[in-house]
């Protein structure tokens, strides 16, 4: 009876994890991620431009323009591709997307 209930559980876990890490995206869902991933840069960037300015008292205002910038640009991307998306995974993942870009320019009000 243990056995069984060990195969359950393994093929439960070998379930979950297939279909979260191994199934392949759409073509739809890479456009986004490509997106998702020019997104995660340029907050990188940002990011960096901060430390730096705080660490070396440096004027890092065109690094934080430009990230700022980039930002806005993947935004304009994501409307564009938003329009044409008809997989539901894609339109989820994309709204996503856009949620994290809005947050991220509504926090960064004061360095508009």
């Amino acid at each position: 009876m243990k056995k069984l209930i060990w195969l359950i559980i393994i093929v439960v876990i070998g379930i979950v994890v297939y279909n979260h890490f191994i199934t392949p995206l759409s073509e739809e869902e890479q456009k986004v991620k490509v997106l998702e991933d020019e997104f995660n840069s340029a907050i990188k960037d940002f990011h960096q431009a901060e430390r730096s300015a705080g660490i070396s008292g440096m004027d890092t205002t065109a690094d934080l323009d430009d990230a700022i910038d980039k930002v806005k640009l993947v935004k304009e991307k994501l409307e564009e591709l938003k329009e044409k998306l008809t997989s539901e995974s894609a339109r989820e993942r994309a709204d996503k997307l856009k949620n994290s870009i809005n947050k991220f320019l509504e926090g960064i009000g004061d360095f508009k």
